[in-house]
Order: C-alpha cells, then structure tokens, then sequence
C-alpha cells in the first residue's frame, strides 16, 4: 500500500521535476517560437529549467499567442493563477545574470519557469528581453493549488 501511495505521489508532481512535457508540445506552435531549454542555478532555488522561445523570427517580437498558450499549460498542470496578484517587474535590472546569457546565448527573448515554494503555492516567473530598447522585464504570475 505505502508503494501505490508513493507511486501516486511521484505522478501527481513529475510535471514539476523539470517540465516532464513541453509547454507548447499541444499547441502547434513550438516551431513557431523556435521552443528549446536550458537550465540555470538560481541562489537558494539551485539549479531551474528554463522554456526559452525566439518570438522575433516569426512572430515579429508579437508574444500574445505564446503568452496565452504558457497560461494555458500552467493551469493544465493543475495550478490556479491568482490574477489580483501578478507582478510586473519592468525594467528588471535584479534578473538573475544567469538567466540573461542563458538566454542571450540561445537567441530567446522569452523564458519561463515555475518556482515551487512549498506543495500549495509557487510562481511562474516570465522574463522578456525586449531587444529594440534593451530591457529586461519579468511578470510573476502566483500560482495556487
């Protein structure tokens, strides 16, 4: 029984451990934003994958069609977005360096990740390189269970 409990445990949360999926393998649009990932360490987070997406290549820097789809896999994931509470951190000059080159060294201008802080809440942290003028933003969307 304690193995059956365990295993249900282990499916209910491999989403978590390190995106099992592709937030865009459902949509039809992971081409289109030349989808990839990587990983950084993040201070007392360790180390975190990243979903990275190039939307100037195809999409002329346009990310709505992107955003509204990373929403989507979010809440298929099981997680309620608390939309009173979104933050929007513009320009963000804190961005980890990490993250930046990351980024930078795989042509992305968007990237993702959820950062769980206990089983009942995280964030799903995206960062935005706004190429033209040079600036970095993240909007934190709070995630609930």
């Amino acid at each position: 029984m304690k193995k059956i409990v365990l295993a249900i445990y282990f499916f209910m949360f491999l989403p978590f451990i390190g995106f099992a999926q592709s937030p865009l393998s459902d949509t039809g649009l992971s081409s289109t934003y030349q989808e990839t990932d990587g990983y950084c360490i993040i201070g007392s987070f360790g180390r975190l994958r990243y979903w990275l997406y190039n939307t100037y290549k195809y999409n002329n820097g346009d990310s709505s069609d992107l955003l509204r789809a990373l929403v989507t896999y979010t809440e298929r994931l099981g997680w309620t977005i608390d939309y009173d509470n979104i933050k929007i951190v513009s320009p963000n000059d804190d961005l980890a360096t990490s993250v930046k080159l990351m980024m930078l060294s795989k042509n992305s201008d968007i990237s993702l990740t959820i950062i769980e802080y206990d089983k009942k809440t995280a964030a799903l942290y995206i960062n935005n390189h706004d190429k033209q003028n040079d600036i970095w933003e993240t909007i934190i969307f709070p995630l609930i269970k």
